[in-house]
């Protein structure tokens, strides 16, 4: 019985907290040139809006996709409708901070300059 409520509690830990990390991770994340939106869609899923561009503004990236937490990553598809491929990109969520690899399926590029991976800070206020 006590192994039962053991297990019991610790079920209940696990998915309180990771109710509370969904809850935390939706705003406005920054990095020199570029900035991530996150706003919640509800049933788990978050609308995500990335935008960078150069310095010079020689480019721009503007990607608009549909993500879902899955551990400590807040995983995004974009791409498909038109385009040859979708692209899977996992957000990886770190404090207050949201890493994207330059490991992503796409090198973190979009287009044929444009760089959106990094680690992007959230701010206060959204």
């Amino acid at each position: 019985m006590k192994r039962l409520l053991f297990s019991l509690v610790l079920i209940c830990i696990v998915c309180i907290s990771g109710a509370a990390f969904a809850e935390d991770i939706a705003g406005r994340y920054e990095r020199t040139h570029g900035v991530v939106l996150i706003q919640p869609e509800g049933a788990g899923r978050y609308k995500v809006s990335i935008q960078t561009r150069a310095a010079d503004e020689r480019w721009i990236c503007d990607i608009e996709a549909i993500g879902a937490v899955l551990g400590k990553d807040l995983v995004i598809a974009f791409g498909g409708d038109g385009e040859e491929t979708t692209t899977t990109v996992p957000l990886r969520l770190s404090g207050n901070t949201i890493i994207i690899s330059h490991d992503a399926p796409d090198g973190g590029y979009c287009g044929m300059n444009g760089f959106y991976g990094g680690t992007y800070v959230k701010k206060a206020g959204f």
